[in-house]
């Protein structure tokens, strides 16, 4: 009787450590889905707050979607096979959790330089010098904060949670 009950006892064992890998891959895909369509719909299950400003470069994108490096998310599993984890593109980690958790950034006072440019009808304006001019001047700017608000796109809303579960359940009859 003993014997039967380890029996049993690991075949489930080993029952839970093939099942395991295969739903936590059916979650980070899941979870990638859940990300590109939170990104399609402007933030779920409310919308993100909009920017202040839009500049001729952000016109008629998503908002957080400008080079598209923000949206590129790859959900992936843990080599141990414990977790899964996300893994933003490299050009956007910087800004990825600012934007997802919201915060401030703080841009320092620094010292820009600047020329007068002279046009032949006899008018001026002042205009950004680079490094190959000689006649500029250097003033210093103010410094400032700029307010990130919390706009999560990493989240799984609870309207997903049925389609992941459908999901899972169809890995567990397999």
């Amino acid at each position: 009787m003993i014997n039967g009950i380890e029996n049993i006892m690991t075949r489930l064992n080993d029952i839970n450590s093939n099942l395991k890998p295969a739903v936590l891959n059916v979650f980070a895909v899941e979870w990638e889905k859940s990300i590109k369509a939170n990104f399609v719909a402007g933030g779920r299950p409310g919308k993100w707050k909009p920017r202040r400003k839009i500049s001729k470069r952000q016109r008629g994108t998503n908002l957080l979607v400008i080079s598209g490096a923000l949206k590129n998310y790859r959900a992936t599993v843990e080599l141990s096979g414990s977790r899964v984890i996300l893994v933003s593109d490299p050009r956007a980690r910087e800004y990825a959790e600012i934007h997802d958790k919201g915060g401030v950034i703080q841009i320092p006072s620094r010292a820009i330089r600047h020329r007068v440019k002279r046009y032949k009808d006899g008018s001026r304006r002042t205009v950004f010098a680079g490094s190959r001019h000689k006649r500029f001047t250097e003033t210093q700017t103010k410094s400032y904060s700029i307010i990130i608000p919390k706009r999560e796109h990493t989240n799984i809303p609870e309207s997903d949670i049925p389609r992941i579960l459908n999901a899972v359940k169809q890995v567990i009859k397999l």
